[in-house]
């Protein structure tokens, strides 16, 4: 989301699960220089169960910085960022982009990115 130009919230840059040093001002939404960071060269993006909507990362203003489109795919069973107040949160807030919405209903946070890998197939690359 901060790709996209969404900045983080200052309560994120300081609460308790934030890196030390306030390394996530650089991509806060209150830095003046930030809103010169999105990558304009994204033209659309695939967020896989992003993690901090649940957690405060983003308030309404900063999601509303997203323009490029995206597509949220999220288990509505996903026990690690949540649904409901996580991706499905993140993607009621993006109101300035196309979006849109894969949720597989009773998935959780591993639903499209199974664990363990599924197993190659066809002939194993060689060096």
């Amino acid at each position: 989301m901060s790709t996209l130009g969404a900045g983080f919230s200052d309560a994120s840059i300081t609460g308790r699960n934030a890196p030390p040093n306030r390394l996530l001002y650089e991509r806060a939404v209150s830095n003046p220089t930030f809103s010169k960071q999105a990558d304009r060269r994204i033209k659309a993006a695939i967020a896989i169960a992003p993690y901090g909507g649940s957690a405060g990362m983003w308030d309404r203003d900063a999601l509303a910085a997203v323009t490029t489109p995206v597509l949220f795919v999220a288990g509505s069973a996903d026990d690690i960022v949540g649904y409901e107040t996580g991706v499905r949160a993140l993607f009621q807030g993006t109101l300035r982009s196309d979006r849109y919405l894969l949720t597989f209903l009773n998935g959780s946070h591993n639903v499209a990115a199974p664990i363990p890998a599924p197993p190659r197939r066809g002939p194993t690359p060689t060096r």
